[in-house]
């Protein structure tokens, strides 16, 4: 009898071990999950967009013309806040380190969304797509009313007419997509 109860008594505690063991895993495992989830968030979000920006820079050193992009940048006329800038050659975009040249423009769009609830704020978004490589849609610049300006249509009209000139082959797109979106602070 004895026996039979110091037994039980040692499983019940080999089995609670083997519970909290269990949640100690998976712990460790959720913790792990964590880090390898924002390391890839940091590859895609931060590295990602750096090595894109620093194989546009190798590339133009490879064919000379990164001191004529350099120039061309120097030189260029700001447009809607100074978000997009437009040199003879290149178009530019604030902050993303976009630089793509005007003749391979293929089109150029807005949307813009509205945010409501706990803030209430328009953003503008400026897409352009290019022929060549990659015929994806990448965000020229965005505006954002609560930081940089409301959104005038004449900003949009000059820059477009501008493009236009330097590259007839370009398709603007005047309509504006319209989104709406609930901000929530509480989650």
């Amino acid at each position: 009898m004895l026996s039979d109860r110091l037994c039980f008594d040692l499983t019940g505690c080999f089995s609670e071990k083997n519970d909290n063991l269990s949640g100690v895993i998976l712990v460790i495992g959720y913790i792990i999950i964590c880090y390898v989830v924002a390391f890839f968030a940091f590859l895609f979000f931060y590295l990602y967009p750096q090595r894109g920006y620093k194989e546009l820079i190798n590339e133009l050193k490879e064919k000379n013309l990164l001191e004529l992009a350099e120039r061309d940048f120097r030189f260029s006329e700001k447009y809607v806040c100074g978000k997009a800038r437009l040199g003879k050659t290149y178009l530019f975009g604030q902050g993303n380190g976009l630089l793509i040249p005007i003749e391979e423009l293929k089109t150029i769009r807005i949307t813009m969304t509205e945010h409501y609830g706990d803030e209430d704020y328009k953003k503008w978004t400026i897409l352009i797509t290019t022929y060549g490589k990659s015929e994806k849609e990448q965000c020229l610049c965005t505006l954002r009313s609560d930081h940089d300006y409301s959104f005038r249509e004449k900003d949009w009209n000059m820059l477009t007419s501008k493009l236009s000139d330097m590259n007839p082959d370009l398709i603007v797109d005047d309509r504006v997509e319209i989104y709406r979106k609930k901000v929530s602070r509480h989650r």
